[in-house]
């Protein structure tokens, strides 16, 4: 049972994963990879400074208004814009209480993902079951947040 804001300023969505598990995300996955920023719109994203990212980046001043390399923002995009890590920020920067419990997968628990394989581009915040996404919204509503946890859909 979700005891959600009767008018919530944000909307999460705990979306099903395999194995029983929820994802939280903050809106809906897009069927694509939105189009790519410019080498300068992704340093004002991430605060670098110009001369020093175009030097980490190799570029030339005339690339700056170009579409960044596709496989570069598909990794920045995936680790900080996709619906899955706007949520786990969003949660992470919270004061959720301590940690349930000590075992793998403690009722009321909420992992914290951040890039858990080698390879991996991917942060996500996870919960197993039910009463953890109950849990997590009685929380939310202790912390006076004014966010919805909203239970479907499946994550692709």
């Amino acid at each position: 049972m979700l005891e959600t804001p009767v008018e919530p300023v944000k909307k999460l969505y705990a979306a099903y994963q395999e194995e029983g598990v929820y994802w939280i995300i903050d809106g809906f996955m897009p069927q694509g990879l939105p189009p790519a920023v410019t080498w300068r719109e992704y340093f004002l994203l991430t605060g670098d400074k110009l001369v020093s990212g175009m030097e980490n980046w190799q570029l030339e001043p005339g690339q700056l208004d170009e579409p960044m390399d596709y496989w570069a923002f598909e990794t920045y995009w995936f680790y900080n814009l996709s619906p899955n890590a706007l949520a786990y920020k969003y949660l992470s920067d919270l004061d959720l209480g301590p940690e349930f419990g000590k075992s793998d997968r403690a009722e009321g628990e909420i992992r914290f993902q951040d890039a858990p394989t080698m390879g991996s581009d991917c942060r996500w915040a996870e919960v197993d079951n039910l009463l953890s996404l109950s849990l997590l919204q009685n929380r939310l509503n202790e912390l006076g947040e004014n966010v919805s946890l909203e239970v479907g859909g499946e994550f692709n």
